[in-house]
């Protein structure tokens, strides 16, 4: 029975390790997907000790585990981990979409752009051309997401379309260099409106939340130490 116990003892330990990663999510009000890998890991590990404890548990120590597990306790630790898992579906999208920003942003297309018009440097151009790849396979990845609302398909064309306007002033941009334009001619030719494509990338980050659970951390810690003690 010894193998029993402590299987039993490892179920609580990572009990325990949960109810600190998930006091701390709820605490933040954001999930990372690092946070919810631990967790999913420290549940399948839960069910495996205590699995292995009840298949080595006499009948009257089955069912005084059983019966400490039927109260409200168990119900409130699944109904938090119903909140955290029911955020699974934004996973994709959020890192989708900040692969995006970070292909647009600082760094990114915009930035070589800039850089491509007042240098006139072909790293930048090529530069630019790698972030605007990027930015296309992102837009067509989460185009193949489910349940996109039509403000997100707005939000999609709005980006595609203004980097597609970039895609085409650089090689204008490319060949006024080439033919030896001023910097300051050749900045009044590329003027592009960004705007359609900064309101986008607002939407885009605003539906991908993964936060907005309305649990406290003093609460969700309250709960699963309830469950350490039954």
């Amino acid at each position: 029975m010894r193998l029993g116990y402590a299987s039993f003892a490892k179920g609580k330990e990572s009990t325990g390790i949960e109810r600190a990663i998930i006091s701390s999510v709820f605490g933040k009000d954001v999930l990372s997907s690092e946070a919810l890998k631990k967790v999913t890991h420290l549940i399948a590990e839960e069910h495996t000790y205590f699995n292995f404890f009840k298949a080595l548990a006499s009948p009257e120590q089955l069912q005084f585990y059983q019966q400490k597990l039927s109260g409200s306790v168990t119900e409130d630790v699944q109904k938090l981990r119903d909140k955290l898992m029911s955020k699974i579906d934004n996973l994709d999208r959020n890192v989708l979409v900040f692969q995006l920003s970070q292909a647009v942003g600082f760094g990114g297309a915009i930035h070589n752009f800039k850089n491509f018009v007042l240098r006139g440097k072909e790293k930048y151009f090529e530069e630019f051309l790698a972030n605007y790849e990027v930015i296309r396979r992102t837009i067509q990845e989460l185009k193949k997401l489910k349940n996109l609302t039509p403000a997100d398909k707005q939000a999609l064309a709005g980006v595609m379309s203004v980097f597609e306007q970039y895609h085409t002033v650089i090689n204008h941009a490319k060949h006024l260099h080439h033919e030896g334009e001023g910097i300051a001619e050749i900045d009044t030719m590329v003027s592009i409106n960004d705007s359609p494509a900064v309101a986008g990338l607002k939407e885009l980050v605003k539906g991908s939340s993964l936060g907005n659970f309305g649990v406290t951390a003093a609460y969700s810690f309250q709960v699963y130490t309830k469950k350490l003690i039954l």
